[in-house]
């Protein structure tokens, strides 16, 4: 049995850094934070404060879902309250895109 489709436009945001050298290229938390509301406004999408999930001076090189802040998103998902995910750049979440790919069609048959 297939679990129902959340309804409405809401959506759950994630944005990480883990150096000081991202911050200084313009990466910076505030900096995702706000250009993730910005297409969420522009988009139509309801982005909470409370549904934007930060990660700081965490790599990539930890599974998405391992990290701290991930397993907070991962959890978030999981209610199936969101219609949309949002995140700056797909770097910001997977190292590897085969293993974005592969997440992301897992959560589909969660």
């Amino acid at each position: 049995m297939r679990k129902p489709k959340p309804k409405g436009n809401s959506a759950v945001a994630y944005v990480r850094v883990s150096t000081g050298r991202q911050v200084d290229e313009g990466n910076s938390i505030d900096n995702q934070i706000q250009r993730i509301r910005d297409y969420a406004k522009m988009r139509g999408l309801d982005l909470l404060s409370r549904n934007i999930v930060i990660e700081e001076g965490v790599s990539c090189g930890i599974p998405l879902f391992e990290r701290r802040a991930g397993k907070l998103l991962l959890a978030k998902i999981k209610t199936r309250e969101f219609q949309h995910l949002i995140c700056l750049k797909i770097d910001r979440m997977f190292r590897i895109t085969s293993y974005a790919i592969h997440k992301f069609e897992e959560l589909e048959t969660t």
